[in-house]
């Protein structure tokens, strides 16, 4: 049976006004705070993975290092000191083992890394200080096989670079070539910067380079919200939803143009699909909190609430809502609790006061 609308207490009527979620919807020209910080969460999700082959050209650029390093061990062990040539042979005798030991080690270290860092989450800053090191012995072990004329030592210098490159032209990902996606990036960077027309531009080439990044689409759909242009960001969400069906930032966003045309019901919905779809999302479950309250669902509302501040423990806003919407149900104990979490992780100080006003009442 669907819940009816509880009638409304004065709590409720209150919290309208003063519930954090709602505050960034008052005009459908201005900006929301609840846009702005999503946008920030979602950068990270969209990010395709690397293939098989972009993995072995990376590996094959490693490789060009770690010969280096061998071959400077190698040329290292032949050297002898004039008047200790009996430590100079047996350095010689054991650079055998001890290259092959630092090439195996290199070799599966900086792969591992790749693998984690850039195939997973393409972190390439990591890899600088490792790759370097190598390139750092290259460059010395060529200079010095030129000053010293070591014809054997450039040629496999040469070989070894002339390989890597064949190797990595020819197992290249396609998408490195794709610069739609750091237009899209460029435009989240932007519309955090509140820059939205610099935003929408970014967005747009994004799409000209690829009309089917869904990931493009929802920036573009989240920037005309944020600029009150909600029919256009409506078509633009619904083409990110037609490319991905299960995009839960897209979904999420076009809830809130549902919530903004007054489409409390719609926009219910689109929350509670796009929290299924990422349950452990902070910001989509607070909003759908928060949207459930204003409904007058308050004991949905608390439940959803506890989540909340069950995966951010430390925001004193959510143990703030927490504590009005636990005042709604006529749970004044954990309202108590809550206020007490919300005054020591900082809640806005107004709204604090209105919720201690508010649970001295329910006491008496």
């Amino acid at each position: 049976m669907p819940n009816r609308r509880a009638p409304e207490s004065p709590i409720r009527r209150r919290r309208i006004a003063t519930i954090s979620g709602r505050r960034c919807q008052k005009s459908a020209g201005s900006r929301s705070l609840i846009c702005d910080s999503s946008l920030r969460n979602s950068c990270g999700s969209s990010r395709p993975k690397r293939s098989a082959t972009a993995i072995a050209s990376i590996f094959s650029r490693t490789v060009v290092g770690a010969v280096s390093i061998a071959i400077a061990r190698l040329k290292a062990s032949r050297y002898k000191d004039e008047g200790t040539g009996t430590v100079a042979r047996a350095f010689q005798a054991s650079g055998s083992s001890e290259t092959i030991g630092l090439l195996l080690s290199y070799a599966v270290a900086v792969a591992i890394s790749n693998v984690f860092l850039v195939v997973g989450f393409r972190y390439r800053m990591p890899l600088v200080p490792a790759l370097a090191v190598a390139a750092g012995v290259a460059v010395a072990s060529v200079a010095d096989a030129l000053r010293t004329h070591n014809t054997r030592a450039l040629a496999m210098q040469a070989a070894a670079g002339v390989a890597a490159i064949a190797f990595s032209r020819a197992l290249n990902d396609p998408r490195n070539r794709n610069l739609a996606e750091e237009w899209a990036f460029t435009g989240s960077a932007l519309i955090t910067e509140h820059d939205l027309g610099g935003a929408e531009a970014a967005y747009r080439r994004a799409l000209t380079l690829d009309p089917k990044s869904a990931f493009a689409w929802d920036g573009l759909g989240l920037a005309l919200y944020d600029g009150g242009r909600l029919a256009e960001a409506r078509d633009a969400l619904s083409r990110a939803l037609a490319l991905n069906p299960n995009y839960a930032r897209a979904l999420y966003h076009l809830a809130l143009v549902d919530a903004r045309e007054g489409s409390a019901g719609k926009a219910i919905s689109g929350y509670s699909r796009a929290v299924e779809l990422s349950p452990d999302d902070v910001e989509m479950t607070r909003q759908l909190a928060v949207a459930l309250g204003m409904a007058g669902r308050s004991a949905e509302a608390q439940t959803r609430m506890l989540r909340v501040v069950e995966l951010d423990p430390t925001n004193g806003e959510a143990w703030l809502d927490l504590c009005l919407l636990s005042l709604d149900v006529h749970d004044a104990r954990r309202a108590a609790v809550a206020l007490q979490r919300a005054t020591e992780f900082g809640a806005a100080p107004e709204r604090l006061a209105f919720a201690s006003e508010a649970l001295a009442r329910a006491a008496r």
